[in-house]
């Protein structure tokens, strides 16, 4: 909270902004989610001043993340619908995740499982590998297509194996 106070009295809008999303980003993983909406939609007026359509997508898709967490998932799939065709955000994989997701609350099971396939398309680490791996899981399991979901569920534990290995090479 100290760093939100300097960057709003004497920093630029650009750091305001982040301290405000890290402030929101810790409500949210407190689950102080009306505190965390208002500081992400503070951060977001801002970003809107600044013209950073960057910027912007990152603070919109994570509340569109935010009411995921909240149970809206018809205003988070549209948001993440916006924040995907808009075409800046760096993190394709997970906002394809985070729209599977949604339309799989929404029982929309094919347009989940589309949005799952282009996560792991678009995967480019190991950890959004995984998330994307369960994103479609999640999806295969909803409709019943067991063995695809357990051959991604081997793929992820792969991966895991793989991330594991490479921080304890001697084990």
């Amino acid at each position: 909270l100290n760093a939100l106070e300097l960057h709003q009295t004497h920093g630029r809008s650009l750091e305001h902004m982040q301290s405000l999303n890290a402030v929101a980003t810790v409500h949210q993983f407190m689950g102080n989610l009306t505190k965390a909406r208002e500081y992400y939609e503070r951060a977001l007026a801002l970003a809107e001043e600044s013209s950073s359509p960057r910027i912007q997508n990152f603070l919109r898709a994570n509340i569109a993340n935010l009411n995921l967490g909240l149970g809206q998932f018809e205003r988070a799939a549209a948001t993440l619908e916006q924040v995907i065709t808009a075409g800046t955000d760096a993190y394709p994989s997970l906002r394809y995740g985070q729209l599977s997701f949604a339309q799989l609350k929404l029982g929309r099971h094919q347009d989940a499982l589309a949005s799952a396939q282009q996560a792991v398309r678009l995967c480019a680490n190991p950890n959004d590998c995984v998330l994307a791996l369960q994103r479609r899981t999640d999806v295969n399991t909803a409709l019943g297509e067991d063995a695809k979901a357990l051959a991604d569920i081997d793929a992820a534990l792969t991966t895991l194996e793989g991330m594991r290995a490479r921080l304890v090479p001697a084990d």
